[in-house]
């Protein structure tokens, strides 16, 4: 089924004189338009407020509800709909103010036809474009609900160990993806990602690698055998310049001990044996690229009172000028705290003061 972008709204037509209502309506039935007539801004309002408005030709002084007052209605109600206003009225500041609530050229009464019917195929032009934009926002408000549904919640509080995750979206949808299995169990899996994209192809390449990495976990445990999976099926299926950065690390409870891997992710810092230190840098490529790569682990003793900070390459980066200069905050706090809550409050303040970014911005703080 085929959804047409555009609705095939109606022209409203507003003039306190019928005959000019008329002669305006015939010129524009015979652009094919369907047309309806309101004597005054308060009929208006009632047919506007029904819906279905692509265009709004109005009349600047009229009995009951003038032009002005109607375009300050309907902007109370938070319409968007092109006005053609009929005025020969030359006052700089009128025009500025019609300007603002909505108007976009204006035509003499009576106006030539032939200027009439070019200035109305002008505003249907800007309500297409209006309507794009509403729906590209509804687009973007559903991709943005599924983002949240494939993230890991803020706080995953399981028996012996527990998940703090904070994402900062640069756009309305980004392009990090923070995940979390098995949760509850004394073996959980996590991974960190970052997805090239944003807005509405990062929510649909995000449900695609969200929907094989699931998988990969049912079949295969250990991080380094999952992101093997995960990268070959992601490999045979995105085009060339789509690929994932992540991180990915299981924890056993009864050996005491985390595994990790990653494909070409920042490294990140881990508080192990009292002391604080980061992952060498990931040798193997991101997911998607080599479809043949074979990932390897990384093994560390990890103990009560150790955590793993794991983090999206937005929160190292900030523009400064016309030049990208790397944070070192997130370092700083990671040598200098080597408490999980403490370092994950001070993250939090920092990256919800931080300006200048130019990225999503994702942490995963995992303690035990």
């Amino acid at each position: 089924m085929i959804i047409p972008l555009v609705m095939e709204g109606r022209i409203l037509i507003v003039d306190d004189e019928q005959h000019i209502r008329k002669l305006t309506a015939i010129l524009i039935t015979s652009l094919g338009r369907s047309v309806i007539e309101a004597e005054n801004g308060l009929s208006a309002l009632e047919i506007i407020s029904a819906g279905d408005i692509a265009l709004m030709i109005l009349d600047h002084n009229m009995p009951v509800m003038d032009g002005m007052t109607l375009l300050g209605k309907v902007q109370e109600l938070g319409l968007e709909i092109p006005v053609l206003m009929m005025s020969g009225a030359q006052d700089t500041a009128l025009r500025q103010s019609c300007y603002e609530l909505g108007v976009y050229d204006f035509i003499e009464k009576p106006e030539r036809p032939e200027i009439l019917k070019a200035r109305v195929e002008n505003g249907l032009k800007i309500a297409e474009l209006l309507e794009y934009r509403r729906a590209t926002g509804r687009d973007l408000r559903v991709s943005a609900a599924i983002m949240r549904k494939l993230a890991a919640p803020p706080l995953v509080q399981a028996k012996g160990h527990s998940l703090r995750t904070l994402m900062k979206s640069y756009a309305e949808v980004g392009g990090d993806l923070c995940m979390a299995f098995g949760a509850e169990t004394e073996k959980p899996v996590f991974a960190i990602a970052d997805i090239t994209g944003h807005g509405v192809s990062a929510a649909l390449f995000s449900v695609l690698v969200s929907v094989a990495m699931r998988r990969a976990y049912r079949e295969v445990l250990v991080p380094h055998k999952i992101l093997t999976r995960l990268n070959r099926e992601l490999a045979e299926h995105l085009p060339a310049s789509y690929f994932v950065t992540m991180f990915c690390w299981a924890y056993d409870a009864a050996r005491g001990e985390i595994t990790c891997a990653n494909a070409g992710h920042p490294p990140p810092f881990i508080r192990t044996s009292g002391d604080v230190q980061q992952f060498r840098r990931a040798e193997s490529p991101a997911l998607g690229i080599n479809a043949h790569e074979d990932y390897q682990p990384q093994v560390a003793a990890f103990t009560p009172g150790d955590w793993l900070l794991a983090y999206t390459d937005g929160v190292l980066d900030v523009f400064s000028g016309p030049t990208y200069t790397p944070d070192g905050t997130l370092e700083e706090f990671a040598r200098k705290n080597h408490d999980a809550l403490p370092l994950y409050e001070h993250l939090e303040a920092y990256l919800e003061h931080q300006s200048d970014f130019i990225d999503d911005r994702s942490v995963m703080l995992f303690s035990i």
